[in-house]
This record gives structure tokens, sequence and C-alpha cells, in this order.
């Protein structure tokens, strides 16, 4: 789960500017490996040590005695439906993921046998022979095993891919003048929280209630729905205690978290924190004693934005906790501009270590070849040429179809400058659903667009979009919307190849 998983020989210090230091090899970092490698090495008690198989690529391997090599293979046919990938885990310990019709090496195991299992697998999907099985690798030699995946069609909608979106634009409504942004998460309680930037919120005006920064509550369905000022605002629930911007908020077991920048234009770009509220937005952690801050001058990171997954993080695809933000190419303004050519990278981090900065890592691979580690080493799981927004924009599970919405800007911000896509993972591949310039039956000012993770209807063909902008759509907006969905796809035979591009 962490970015080296023994031996620590990948430590990163992530630092903010006055708190932490710089990241680097300083003596005391190096001291602290080594201590750590040797603590580890003793609790291990082995005659071979595999530092992070597959989490640190740049981890060196430690091996002592005779040792060989074990490459593994998914193959996959019949319907598309199922995970995009797997787990493997060698005798209950070393796990990596591999993707469907792709190859793994697990290099430096003892020779002799070892025990073999592939998880992570759809309930419609099943794996011929045995699972787990044992593989003997011999000293100085290579193994392999394959394992054969058939999937079935479901029967319900769930094995296909979004084609394509409308809007009905006779549900439009507009709310809060003045206040724009407006992230959206699930709590346990029923109800979805969301935060603005400039103004009163919800009742409120551009100066009636006018704060920085605010959160609120939003009550019942996509029909009936009312806003209530949790955290500043006209007529709040609560004062707000400190200003900035938001355009990521999660709810996981009844817990607030945010992404928060200092600001707007380019005190937005400086770094985005990890805030959080145990009582539903009523207060918050200070940002100044954040534990975990993304500072662009060291990062090149800007506007975090959280992977939601259902009500209070319920239909979350495992353990982590994914967030994406924008690569940094242009941090100028006011006007706040497209970043071109676009770059967003993913990071996880296990829910139960949210709050530490060293357990985050960062997407390493490939659609088809998933893996994950130093923030050296990441690579963009989203590129446009035409740019995407300053905010990242936002992504989003689709219950239902199984499907991940990613929503962003192009060629020009603030401008209705749409574009949407879908993919069967967090991290692609992605495929292009809508790109529309002055998009829907608003003033083309538009800037930011979220889909209402309460709101999902008809086994997620259904749903109402949450957008904002200037001018006029300087507000709260909503419009309810269907995607339409493709025939499921079969995959046929593999012929032991894949491709790694990703579809535009």
């Amino acid at each position: 789960m962490w970015g080296c998983w023994a031996g620590w020989r990948c430590v990163r210090r992530y630092v903010r500017r006055g708190r932490i230091g710089r990241i680097g090899e300083s003596q005391k970092l190096k001291q602290l490996e080594t201590r750590t490698f040797m603590s580890t090495r003793l609790v291990i008690q082995s005659l071979v040590v595999v530092l992070a198989v597959g989490s640190c690529p740049s981890c060196e391997q430690i091996t002592e005695g005779s040792s060989g090599i074990l490459q593994v293979t998914a193959s996959k046919t019949g319907h598309s439906i199922g995970l995009s990938s797997y787990t493997v885990t060698v005798d209950g310990q070393q796990s990596r993921s591999i993707g469907v019709n792709a190859t793994i090496t697990f290099s430096g195991l003892l020779e002799g046998d070892h025990t073999v299992a592939l998880t992570g697998i759809a309930s419609n999907c099943m794996v011929s022979g045995s699972n787990p099985r044992t593989v003997n690798v011999p000293a100085d030699g290579t193994a392999s095993t394959n394992f054969d995946i058939s999937c079935t069609s479901t029967g319900d909608g769930s094995d296909a891919m979004i084609i394509g979106v409308s809007f009905e634009w006779g549900t439009h409504t507009r709310l809060a003048p003045g206040s724009d942004n407006w992230p959206m998460t699930w709590s346990d309680d029923d109800h979805q929280y969301t935060s603005w930037g400039d103004g009163g919120g919800f009742g409120g005006t551009n100066t009636d209630g006018r704060v920085s920064f605010g959160f609120a509550r939003v009550e019942a369905d996509h029909r009936s729905y009312q806003g209530f000022n949790r955290w500043g605002g006209n007529d709040p629930e609560c004062p707000a205690t400190f200003d900035g911007k938001a355009y990521g908020i999660l709810s996981i077991e009844g817990v607030l978290y945010a992404w928060r920048s200092p600001g707007s234009n380019a005190e937005g770009f400086q770094e985005f924190a990890l805030i959080k509220s145990t009582d539903k937005g009523c207060s918050w952690t200070d940002p100044a004693e954040s534990p975990v801050v993304w500072d662009g001058a060291t990062f090149n990171l800007a506007h975090g934005v959280f992977l939601n997954f259902g009500q209070d993080y319920a239909g979350a695809r495992d353990t982590f906790v994914y967030s994406y933000a924008a690569d940094i190419k242009d941090s100028s303004g006011p006007p706040m501009r497209i970043q071109d050519p676009g770059a967003i990278y993913l990071m996880r981090v296990p829910v139960s270590d949210i709050e530490n900065q060293e357990a985050y890592e960062f997407f390493t691979g490939t659609p088809q070849s998933p893996s994950w580690g130093a923030f050296a080493d990441r690579v963009p799981v989203f590129e446009d040429a035409a740019g995407v927004s300053w905010t990242t924009g936002s992504v989003t599970h689709v219950p239902g179809l199984g499907r991940y919405v990613l929503i962003t800007e192009h060629t020009a911000s603030r401008a209705g400058n749409i574009q949407i896509h879908e993919a069967p993972e967090p991290w692609g591949p992605w495929t292009e659903v809508l790109r529309e310039s002055g998009w829907g039956q608003v003033e083309a000012s538009t800037f930011y667009w979220t889909l209402g993770p309460r709101w999902f209807r008809n086994g997620g063909r259904d749903f109402t979009l949450v957008f904002s902008g200037i001018n006029q759509n300087d507000s709260w907006n909503t419009v309810d919307g269907s995607f339409t969905v493709s025939t499921p796809v079969s995959l046929g035979p593999w012929n032991g190849t894949s491709a790694n591009s990703v579809t535009e």
C-alpha cells in the first residue's frame, strides 16, 4: 500500500515550505532509511528481502541464496464487464496489480514452490484451473503461470460503455447568485455536502453574506432539494473561520474531507491542503496545521479533487482514496487560464492513512498494466493537447454502469468549453463522450461541472449535473441529463499483445 513495502529505499519526505524541509537525500533521511530497513529485515527473518515488488519500481532488490523469476499472465475472454485489472499475490505477502491480457514479473523469489493467487475478479467471471495455485520457481530460472478468465454478460446493462450524453434544459435551476464552484459528496446522513467560493451561498448574493470560502448541505432528491449554509454565507449554521477555495470534497465514515487551496487566481496554485470536519462541516481543521500539503512550487500540482464512490464512500472499488490534480502549466491570473497541454495525475492512499502524506503513492503504469510508486515516477492518467481546467475538473464513479466519468475544460477557460470522458477504471483508458464549446442553453461562461452522487437514477443512466461559471453562471446551477450506453462488448481470444494507448 505504501510507496515501498519493505526497506523503505524509496522513502520521500513530502514537504511544505517552512515546515518539514525539502525533498532530497539528506544524511538524516539516509539514517532513517537504514534503521527502517534493518528493522524490517529482522522482522521478516528470511533469506531474501524483496523491496517493494511492483509498488516501487526504483527500489533495488536484495537476495541471498538461489533465486528465480515468476511471470504471471491474466488473459480474459467474453464480455467486457468487470474490473480492467486484478491483483496477483505471491505467498500471501507480495501483491501487484495486473491488467487484462497482461503479464507481470516477480523477481528474486527463492527456488521452490510458491502460492500464487488472483483476486479482484467480477462476480460474472470465473478463473479456469486452481486459484490459488502452486508454481515451482527454479533456481536461476523462470517459471510462468497463466490465469484464464472468462466473463459472461450480467444482463443488467452494467457491461455497457457510455457513448453519449444529453441534457433536459427544462429542468435547469439557478440559486445562490455570486457563489461558484460546488464540488459534491454524499454523506452517511443521506445529505450531500458541497463548497462554494466568493459569495453568500444559498439564500445569499455576491454581497449578502459574502465569504471567500463556504460549505453547505443539500437535502432531498433532485426535484425537491434545498440548500443550507453550514459554514459561512448568509444566515449560516456555523461561522466561517478562514478563507480559501475547494474543488474536491469527500465523505468517509461520516467524516468530511476537502482539498483546500489558499484562494483565487495565482494564489490558488500555491498549494492544496487536506482539511477535515467531524461535525458535518460546522468546524474544520486549521489548514495551517494540515498533515498533507501538496506545495505547487515543489510538486507542480494544483487543485486536488477526490474521486467519489456513492454514499459515504460505500461503493469504493478497494481500500484506497483516489485524488486527481492538474499539472501546472500557467499559474498567472486573473483570469484563470486553461492548463495546456493538459495533464492530470492520479494519487492514492489507504483510507486509514489519508492524513499521512508519506503513505500517498502516484500512478506510474498504463491503463492496461496499472502500477503505483513514487512522485518522481508519476505518469499522467489523462492528457489533452487542447488543455484541461485549472480546477482539474471532477471525476465520479457512476453506480449501476460501473464507469468513471471525468469532466473538465478545453481550449479556453470560462467559456463553456466542456469535455466529458468515461473509463472502466479510475486511471482509464478514457474515451471521449462529449466535446463542446459554448456548452448548453445558458450563457457560454461555465468552467466547472460535477455529477451529484446522490442523484443517479435508472441504473446510473440518468443524473443531475451541478455546474457554475462567471457572470450569470456565477451561481449554483443544476440540470438533469441522461447517458446513452452501448451494446455490451465481447472480447475475443487474446492474441498475446495489448495496446497501451489511451483512447481519445
